[in-house]
């Protein structure tokens, strides 16, 4: 009986840190909030954030996997404003953005809307993930 307690907390403590890896892959305070895989040369993708996860006050990107040039972010929040920052920004494999201070004191975000292009180079796929704090 005390081997399957102690099993079932070890599997819980394991799948809580699992869970919470991308986070503390970026640093303590931020919160994983969605991510893209980018397939093509140039093109556009949309990171849509569940109202559930509250307001933040910054944002930062990270790219996994082939490098990538971003050319423009677009920030739309949940009362209809929108904030253009342009990002113009070369990624190497595992870089990631500046932290972006989005205006306003805490806002909810809708959604984030990157333009960006891939190199053709063969190396495989990106992803991008996005990460806010509160």
């Amino acid at each position: 009986m005390k081997r399957r307690i102690f099993l079932t907390a070890a599997a819980g403590l394991l799948a809580a840190a699992v869970l919470s890896a991308p986070a503390q892959a970026v640093g303590v305070g931020w919160t994983y909030l969605g991510a893209r895989n980018v397939n093509w040369l140039v093109d556009r993708d949309t990171i849509h954030v569940p109202a559930s996860f509250g307001k933040f006050r910054k944002i930062l990107l990270k790219v996994r996997g082939n490098a990538m040039f971003m050319h423009h972010l677009k920030v739309t929040f949940r009362n209809g404003g929108v904030q253009h920052i342009p990002v113009r920004f070369h990624f190497a494999q595992g870089s990631t953005t500046r932290i972006i201070d989005l205006r306003g004191y805490k806002r909810k975000i809708r959604k984030v809307t990157m333009t960006y292009s891939k190199p053709f180079n063969g190396q495989g796929p990106t992803k991008v993930k996005l990460f806010g704090r509160h």
